[in-house]
């Protein structure tokens, strides 16, 4: 599990109920690292593809983790849709100042996108 202790005060859950929930950040450069295997996709990226990657990521995994989901590193497949944790759905989207992400469960809600 990542430590988002130190960004909780930026951290918003923005929706949730008990098959969706949406979390938002705004970028800023002082963010954790994520998972290790998350943070090898993006060892060679310049710094403001890895804060945005960052970003993106940790608002998945408070998402999931609103939704009682156990977080997991998040991968892309070849097609660019995310691989997750089974029976959940992932969409992450970010700015250069924002980054938000919605999580759901798939026995409940096909997909979503943002």
């Amino acid at each position: 599990m990542i430590n988002i202790q130190s960004i909780k005060n930026q951290l918003k859950v923005i929706f949730s109920n008990n098959s969706l929930a949406t979390s938002a950040l705004l970028i800023s450069c002082t963010l954790p690292k994520v998972f290790p295997d998350e943070e090898e996709l993006i060892k060679y990226a310049v710094k403001k593809r890895k804060v945005e990657f960052r970003a993106g990521r940790i608002c998945a995994h408070a998402a999931l983790q609103k939704l009682n989901i156990t977080p997991i590193a998040i991968f892309a497949k070849s097609d660019r849709s995310l691989v997750c944790p089974t029976g959940s759905f992932i969409s992450i989207s970010h700015t250069q100042k924002l980054a938000v992400a919605v999580a759901g469960l798939s026995l409940k809600i096909k997909s979503v996108g943002i």
